[in-house]
């Protein structure tokens, strides 16, 4: 059943036939490209703008088909393979093909900033894609940067969208001069004959398979030249070097990036030249060229393409959430370092000061570290700077215990060692909060270890305030080794200034309190064992997991109402941290009907969010160990804004079954 919208927009959640629409991931003149799943795998869905008979002047649905017997014809490694097609209930033409989860090629190059060796090695095995399509009878019409993608997961380049392209004895379908395609990288025959003959109604240009190499060669081109071609015009620092003059040639491309090496450059100056007579054999080279070009070894060719970013030079927009996270790292480090400092300089005081002339009198905390001589501090001058005090409470929110009844603010300082000592403690107050995960928000960082923090109440008040202290209520030691003094460098007020300041520098900085992602491991025999009883199959994908029970998925609607983001492209995010999770399946995977709770644990830390599920309870309360991995690569993509322990993402992912070692 088809759940097509006005204007033909599929919505998330939406089904065509056996698959399941996820988000829409852009469009053209003729059609809609969408993110979708179909038997528990992720699929591209594009679906023509037009009905089969609406006669519209771009002849959409003859594109579609056009396009489909294209790829039918193709069967490559690095060329986006059809999976099937068919019409909804409005006669709309759509194509089911392979979802590639990666960057397009502008992305990859502005973001990954590859080596020249990386470079050619792609570009060698898109000339090798040019030259079976070509071979096939097929001719591409429209390379350019957005029409190839890089996956993820293994590096590999994927030519996509032929609904430009056409094979061997197709008639025509194009009314102008030129075939559809992207002015930047047609070749100067065509800028030429376009010139000559645009007012010409008649005029049809012969496109020659070569002039597909000449558009990889300009992609080639931008490669090596342009530091940020996945930049929106009006985002760029300088404009793009122009290439389209039919007899001017751009300048070579190491006078455009001087680390180009000279043979890289003097090739690409060959595939782009004007004579077309003196390109053509260039080109028929191409693939082995780059291929050769791609095992030179050295400096020049491990170098990146491009520089790092020059200190204070803006960085591109998608970049600038990385520069705002380092700079409050940085100044929360020297935050740290600070109250460190400080702390180590007052117990230097203190131990040095007690060595000498131990206290015969009662004297307070703040007394006891002010210059010989001076005054005692009032209220106001023993209170730390506000600064310091800001962190210091942020610090002990992090790792101070809730208090108890027995809180030393309460308690009398006769309590005795025991209650001191911080051995026994009483139950939380009444009023303590319960520590819970937000439903939308990022959970707080967990506390660390016992022992690394003061566990007493007492110590936590020496931290919030500056209470006196007596010396008088009790027993001076018997020797430095049976107690240490509140000043030792092993007091537990010492140790949780430390501590609090240290949490609090993890916690500013967007440090994960756990390891960023889990160690390698296999799946162990037991769940092996579960999973082949219930006929759950290594491999098999399931679709439609909602990754935390707690944020379920909610239309763009009902979004905003429920305080969360609706990102276009994304739907309504989720924020999940670092810990444990309970997602459940949406839709059935054999024994793993929907509602299936999947009971795992989260990594944020990475470039993705990792996620590991070990057991499994079905709605009807049966319950067997399995391993399962959110997404189909082995981590789901962060939206934009995410950060370290509180990852922005879908609410719905794809997860994947492991019988061996997890991704």
């Amino acid at each position: 059943m088809s759940t097509l919208n006005l204007f033909g927009f599929l919505k998330p959640g939406a089904r065509l036939e056996g698959c399941r629409i996820r988000e829409w991931k852009g469009g053209g003149a003729y059609g809609d490209v969408y993110r979708g799943v179909r038997a528990g795998l992720p699929v591209a869905i594009k679906v023509s703008k037009h009905r089969q008979f609406s006669l519209d002047s771009s002849r959409s649905d003859e594109r579609l088909l056009r396009e489909l017997v294209c790829l039918l014809r193709l069967e490559h490694p690095h060329i986006a393979k059809v999976k099937g097609w068919a019409r909804t209930p409005e006669e709309r033409g759509y194509l089911v093909l392979e979802y590639v989860d990666g960057w397009t090629l502008a992305e990859w190059i502005q973001r990954q900033r590859p080596t020249f060796q990386q470079v050619a090695r792609v570009f060698a095995k898109l000339a090798h894609a040019l030259e079976y399509m070509h071979g096939r009878g097929v001719r591409h019409r429209d390379i350019s940067l957005s029409n190839i993608m890089v996956r993820k997961v293994d590096g590999e380049p994927v030519l996509i969208d032929l609904g430009a392209g056409e094979y061997s004895g197709a008639y025509g379908l194009t009314d102008a001069p030129l075939p559809p395609g992207t002015t930047r990288y047609r070749s100067p025959e065509a800028v030429r004959f376009y010139k000559e003959h645009q007012h010409d109604p008649e005029a049809r240009y012969a496109f020659p398979a070569e002039d597909d190499l000449y558009s990889l060669a300009v992609c080639l081109y931008d490669a090596l030249t342009d530091a940020e071609p996945a930049s929106p015009a009006e985002a760029r620092a300088a404009p793009r070097i122009a290439v389209n003059s039919a007899s001017l040639p751009p300048p070579e491309a190491r006078e455009a990036n001087p680390r180009v090496p000279e043979d890289f450059s003097a090739w690409v100056a060959r595939w782009m030249a004007r004579d077309v007579e003196a390109r053509r054999p260039a080109l028929a080279a191409m693939r082995e060229t780059l291929e050769a070009l791609g095992e030179r070894r050295g400096e020049t060719w491990e170098a990146a393409v491009q520089p790092p970013p020059a200190a204070g030079e803006s960085a591109p927009a998608h970049e600038e959430g990385a520069l705002a996270r380092g700079r409050r790292r940085a100044a929360a480090l020297a935050l740290a370092v600070m109250v460190l400092a400080v702390g180590a300089f007052s117990y230097l005081r203190l131990a040095s000061t007690t060595a000498m002339a131990p206290p015969t009198e009662a004297t307070s905390a703040t007394q006891a570290l002010a210059p010989r001589g001076a005054a005692p501090p009032t209220p106001a001058q023993a209170r730390p700077a506000p600064a310091l005090e800001e962190a210091r409470t942020e610090a002990e929110d992090v790792t101070a215990p809730s208090p108890g009844p027995g809180d030393a603010r309460t308690a009398p300082a006769e309590a005795g060692p025991k209650a001191a000592s911080g051995s026994e403690r009483g139950p939380p107050t009444a009023g303590a909060k319960p520590a819970s995960r937000p439903r939308a928000l990022p959970p707080s960082p967990p506390a660390p270890p016992a022992g690394a923090v003061a566990s007493s109440p007492q110590s936590s008040s020496v931290v919030k305030e500056n209470p006196s202290v007596s010396a008088s209520n009790r027993p001076l030691p018997a020797s430095p080794a049976a107690e240490k003094s509140p000043g030792s460098p092993h007091s537990r007020a010492f140790l949780a200034k430390c501590a609090g300041a240290t949490a609090l520098a993890a916690a500013l900085m967007g440090c994960p309190a756990q390891q960023v992602r889990p160690s390698p491991q296999r799946c162990p025999e037991a769940a092996v064992r579960d999973m082949k009883r219930h006929r759950i199959a290594d491999g098999q994908g399931l679709s439609g997991i909602e990754v935390d029970v707690t944020q379920p998925y909610i239309g763009r609607d009902g979004c905003e109402a429920a305080g969360r983001e609706y990102l276009n492209g994304w739907g309504c995010l989720i924020v999940v941290g670092d810990g444990e999770i309970v997602s459940q399946t949406v839709e059935s995977a054999g024994i793993l009907s929907p509602g299936t709770r999947l009971y795992g644990r989260l990594w944020t830390g990475g470039d993705t969010v990792v996620g590991r599920y070990h057991r499994a309870v079905r709605p009807d309360g049966n319950e067997f160990n399995i391993c399962v991995s959110l997404s189909l690569n082995g981590g789901a993509p962060k939206a934009p804004g995410s950060r370290p322990g509180a990852a922005r993402m879908r609410s719905e992912e794809n997860a994947r079954v492991i019988y061996g070692e997890w991704p």
